[in-house]
């Protein structure tokens, strides 16, 4: 088959030789005269030729963001790289504000994470709950709040910026914003709610941060649009951090009623009107990314910190290393965290156990997010969350 195939070959190559003679030369200068060839022309009512495959860099498919393993930067000068690091939902309420409570110690969430948050030039969390003074201890319901001390913790982690659009953090009115607002600039930890953007420098590169919510509310893409038109003036990469979608599921959609926006429209489109990187939170459930246009979208990272402790998937989730260089995303790691005791996330494995089972379902979100299989959409449900 080989031999007949170049045999094939070589009459084409051949044919196409004899078809288009070489270009006479001129005699004064010894070069080719001008062709009077004309470009082909498609037919009229021709499909247009498919645009070639967009190139993957190697650190961004879905194997390697999901393999545990560091990718290799050692192509790219130190000096240019900067890492964004991003956890899933802090929600410091209910069970998780009794424990700590009774430990009287506020930094136990953030401890053993601390390490891989250090991985990061900058440091992104999702708080849905505001952080009051005199929060309540409750251990049912939806009113969510932590005690003011969580930020000491927070702090300590070395948390750079929170997001507080999501529909948790107006719990307790205008002033629990208030007052965690003005935490965390005491904290020196910058904070983002829609109007609000938040701006870090690292090293001459800045980055930009905009919280959106979209539990119990729509998306409203002009709005949005000029917001990160606004944020391209101040920064030199712009992250959008969304809440959104249905909870206790592995592959993202709408919720009737209460999220009522496609995550995967309103990524896509976000990714359009010119965000460099679109972050995803509150499904509760580790669940994929895509590259949209040679932007990633991460749809959600789960519960970093909750009391969600009748399931097994509701207590996992990923830490993400965005690795820029200079504004450009070249490489993406997903780290898998367990909450253990309701208030200590604590990082897994990534080759084995848990921690490998994890990231094999956060691939296979992937894998249905690029249509390869069907999508698992078994949720919500005690037995069933996470699927």
């Amino acid at each position: 088959m080989r031999g007949a195939a170049a045999g094939a070959l070589g009459a084409l190559l051949a044919a196409c030789s004899s078809a288009a003679p070489a270009a006479p030369t001129t005699a004064a200068t010894g070069t080719s005269a001008p062709s009077t060839a004309q470009p082909s022309v498609p037919p009229p009512g021709a499909a247009p030729p498919p645009p070639p495959a967009p190139v993957v860099p190697p650190g961004l498919t879905a194997e390697a963001m999901t393999s545990g393993v560091p990718p290799d930067l050692s192509a790219i000068p130190a000096a240019d790289l900067r890492v964004l690091v991003v956890t899933g939902d802090v929600i410091p309420a209910r069970l998780v504000n009794l424990a700590l409570r009774r430990l009287g110690d506020y930094g136990r969430p953030f401890r053993a994470v601390a390490p891989l948050l250090a991985q990061g030039d900058l440091r992104l969390v999702d708080l849905e709950a505001p952080l009051i003074a005199a929060c309540p201890v409750v251990t049912t319901g939806f009113t969510f709040c932590g005690d003011a001390r969580v930020a000491d913790g927070m702090a300590a982690a070395g948390v750079s910026v929170a997001s507080l659009a999501n529909n948790h953090a107006t719990n307790h009115g205008a002033d629990g914003i208030a007052q965690t607002e003005a935490l965390l600039d005491a904290h020196g930890i910058a904070w983002t709610l829609p109007g609000h953007i938040a701006v870090r420098e690292v090293r001459g590169v800045r980055f930009a941060v905009l919280g959106v919510n979209l539990v119990g509310a729509h998306f409203d893409e002009p709005a949005v649009r000029a917001e990160i038109a606004r944020a391209h003036t101040a920064a030199d990469v712009v992250v959008v951090e969304y809440h959104w979608g249905r909870e206790y599921e592995t592959f993202p959609m709408a919720a009737a009623g209460i999220a009522p926006d496609d995550p995967k429209v309103v990524g896509r489109a976000t990714i359009d009107d010119g965000a460099d990187l679109v972050i995803g939170n509150h499904p509760h459930c580790v669940q994929g990314a895509e590259l949209h246009h040679g932007h990633l979208i991460a749809y959600a990272h789960g519960n970093l910190l909750f009391d969600q402790h009748w399931s097994t998937g509701t207590q996992e989730s990923v830490i993400g290393r965005y690795v820029f260089a200079g504004t450009r995303l070249v490489a993406v790691q997903y780290l898998p965290v367990r909450i253990g005791g309701d208030v200590e996330p604590r990082p897994l494995d990534p080759s084995a156990g848990e921690g490998r089972a994890i990231l094999d379902r956060m691939l296979r979100s992937m894998r249905e997010l690029a249509g390869v299989s069907a999508p698992r959409m078994n949720g919500p449900g005690i037995d069933d969350a996470c699927p």
